[in-house]
C-alpha cells in the first residue's frame, strides 16, 4: 500500500499543471508561484478548512430539536395495588394502568441558555481561527513572492554564468595537459609540474563547487513553482535595471507600518481575542444552567386517556463544586493573557530589528554592488593581461585559470 502511494505520490509530483508556453520573466514567475506553490496552497486550504469549522460552529448556538422514540416490553403485567390513606389498608385487587409493550416519540425543542452563551463564545472564537489562518496565508504569500523573486534572479545569473564555468573548467584541464607535455619535454621540471598541476585541480575543485551552486539555483526555482526538477524553463533574460538609492529620512514611519501590518503581528491581536472568548467560556460554565423544553409527545399505552400531548418545562441545576476552580481559572487565564502580550512583543522586536538590518544591507549592497563593478573590470584587464602572456610564454597558464576563475566569480555581483 505504501509502494502504491508513494508511486502514486511520485507520478503526481512530475505532472505539470500548467505548462510554461514562453519566456518566464519576474512578473509571470510570482504569478505561477502563487496559483501552484505547495506551501501557499497548504495554507489556502487550511483557511477553507477554518472557514468550514466557523460555518459548523455557528450552528450550535441555535436551540436543539432532540427527537426521541422508544420502544418497552416486559414479561409480566405491571400491576400494582393502591393504599388507603386514612386507614393505612392495601386494595383488595390488583389494577394494571399500562401495557407490557408499546412505542413513545417525543419532539421536544430544548434551549440551554448557558450553552448558548458557551457556543456563541466558541463561535467567535472559530471566526478569529478564520482570520488567522488568512495571515498565515498571507505571510506565506510574501515569502512566495520574495523567494520567487530571488530566486528567479539567481537562476539568470546561473544560467549566464555556467557556460562560463564549463568552458574555463574545460580550459583547465587543457592547461594541465600542456604543462605534462611540457615536463615530458624538459621545457619545466618534474616537481614544478606536479605543484603547478595541484594549484590547478585546487582550482578546478573551487570551480566544482561554485558550479554546483549556480546550477542548484535552478532547481531552488522550478521547487517554487512546483515543477519537476527536470521541467523546462526558459527565462526571460533581461538587464538588471539599477535601483534608486534607497535614503529614508527616518526609519519610524517603516516601523509603525510594520508593526501595524506584518501577518504575525495580526495573529497574535486575534489570538489575544480568543483568549479573552476562552476566559468568557470558562467564567460562564460557572453559572447556574437553565434549559426550557417544549414540544409534542405521544405514548401508545392504551389506559391512557390522551395518547398525544404537549409538555413544556424548566429546569436549573449548578456543579457547586465549579465555584471552587474559579481563582485558578482567573489565574490561568490572566497567565495566558501575559504570555500573548509578552509574546506579541518579542515579534515586535524583532520586526524592529529587522527593519534597521534591512535598511543597512540595502546600503550595503548598494556599496558592494559599486565596488564589485570595479573589481569586475579590474580582473577583466588582468585576464586580458595575462591571455596576452600566455601568447608569449607558458609560465602564466596558471596566472591565467587563476584570474579567470577570480573574473567568472565576480560576474555574479550584479545579481
Amino acid at each position: 500500500q505504501r509502494t502504491d502511494r508513494a508511486q502514486a505520490d511520485f507520478a503526481r509530483l512530475n505532472i505539470i499543471q500548467e505548462p510554461l508556453t514562453g519566456p518566464v520573466d519576474p512578473a509571470f514567475a510570482v504569478s505561477y508561484a502563487l496559483r501552484h506553490n505547495l506551501d501557499y496552497r497548504v495554507r489556502v486550504f487550511e483557511e477553507f478548512v477554518a472557514r468550514a469549522q466557523f460555518d459548523v460552529t455557528s450552528w450550535d448556538i441555535l436551540p436543539r430539536i432532540e427527537a426521541e422514540a422508544g420502544y418497552y416490553w416486559r414479561s409480566n403485567e405491571p400491576a400494582a395495588r393502591s393504599k388507603v390513606l386514612g386507614t393505612g389498608s392495601l386494595s383488595q385487587f390488583e389494577s394494571v394502568s399500562a401495557d407490557r409493550q408499546g412505542y413513545t416519540w417525543s419532539m421536544p425543542l430544548v434551549i440551554n441558555a448557558l450553552d448558548i452563551g458557551i457556543n456563541y463564545a466558541r463561535a467567535k472564537q472559530a471566526s478569529d481561527q478564520r482570520h488567522i489562518s488568512f495571515e498565515r496565508r498571507r505571510k506565506i504569500a510574501q515569502n512566495v513572492v520574495q523567494e520567487t523573486v530571488s530566486a528567479y534572479w539567481m537562476a539568470v545569473a546561473a544560467e549566464s554564468l555556467l557556460p562560463a564555468f564549463d568552458e574555463l573548467i574545460q580550459y583547465v584541464h587543457t592547461v594541465a595537459g600542456s604543462m605534462n607535455a611540457a615536463a615530458s619535454e624538459g621545457l619545466v621540471s618534474r616537481d614544478d609540474s606536479f605543484r603547478f598541476e595541484r594549484e590547478l585541480y585546487a582550482t578546478v575543485e573551487q570551480l566544482l563547487d561554485r558550479r554546483y551552486e549556480l546550477q542548484s539555483y535552478r532547481l531552488k526555482f522550478a521547487s517554487l513553482l512546483s515543477l519537476p526538477p527536470q521541467a523546462s524553463i526558459r527565462l526571460a533574460h533581461r538587464r538588471v535595471t539599477p535601483m534608486a538609492a534607497f535614503r529614508p529620512s527616518s526609519l519610524k514611519p517603516l516601523v509603525t507600518t510594520a508593526l501595524a501590518r506584518r501577518p504575525e503581528l495580526s495573529q497574535e491581536d486575534y489570538a489575544a481575542r480568543i483568549t479573552s472568548y476562552e476566559t468568557e467560556r470558562a467564567l460562564l460554565s460557572i453559572f447556574p444552567t437553565l434549559k426550557a423544553f417544549d414540544g409534542p409527545r405521544s405514548d401508545t399505552n392504551s389506559y391512557l386517556t390522551y395518547n398525544q400531548w404537549t409538555a413544556a418545562g424548566a429546569t436549573v441545576s449548578m456543579n457547586l463544586l465549579k465555584l471552587l476552580s474559579l481563582p485558578a481559572v482567573i489565574a490561568q487565564q490572566e497567565s495566558q493573557q501575559t504570555l500573548n502580550y509578552t509574546r506579541r512583543l518579542q515579534i515586535s522586536m524583532a520586526i524592529y530589528i529587522q527593519i534597521y538590518l534591512a535598511v543597512a544591507e540595502i546600503r550595503n549592497n548598494e556599496l558592494a554592488i559599486s565596488i564589485s563593478r570595479k573589481v569586475h573590470a579590474a580582473d577583466k584587464e588582468l585576464v586580458d593581461s595575462a591571455r596576452s602572456q600566455v601568447r608569449a610564454e607558458r609560465a602564466g597558464v596558471f596566472e591565467l585559470a587563476r584570474r579567470s576563475e577570480e573574473h567568472t566569480s565576480e560576474l555574479q555581483s550584479p545579481y
